[in-house]
């Protein structure tokens, strides 16, 4: 059965009005994902590398609900990011994003509160559930 339209959303896949900023450093992930999150209602930032996210991060962290990482970017790793991410404010939720099997490194990093995965590509209930995961916790 497919799910119902009321009021231009999908019944049964979990909406937000939360912020969240997606790391991607491939530019039709980042516009995809970002069409996904914004029609589930979510407020959506992007940043294109490492570099980029932690700059958004520093003027705007108290803004930023929920951030979405690519664990695999060139230049600097999802891990380096997310280490840098955390020093400026370690309570953010951090969901990793790989369209890789989980690795050691990854394993090591999930141990870490407020970190969970969703692999790539995303399905939109999936990506909703998570999304609604990460900002619960």
């Amino acid at each position: 059965m497919a799910p119902e339209m009321k009021n231009g959303e999908i019944s049964g896949i979990p909406h937000g009005s939360e912020s969240v900023l997606l790391i991607d450093d491939e530019e039709m992930v980042l516009s995809v994902s970002r069409e996904l999150l914004e029609g589930l209602g979510y407020r959506v930032l992007t940043a294109d590398s490492g570099k980029a996210a932690i700059a958004e991060f520093e003027t705007k962290a108290d803004e930023i609900d929920l951030i979405i990482l690519d664990f695999t970017m060139p230049e600097m790793s999802g891990g380096e990011t997310l280490k840098r991410l955390k020093s400026i404010h370690p309570k953010v939720p951090v969901l990793v994003s790989s369209g890789y099997s989980l690795g050691a490194q990854e394993h090591e990093i999930l141990q870490h509160e407020g970190t969970g995965f969703i692999q790539k590509p995303f399905r939109l209930q999936v990506l909703a559930q998570k999304v609604r995961e990460m900002l619960a916790s």
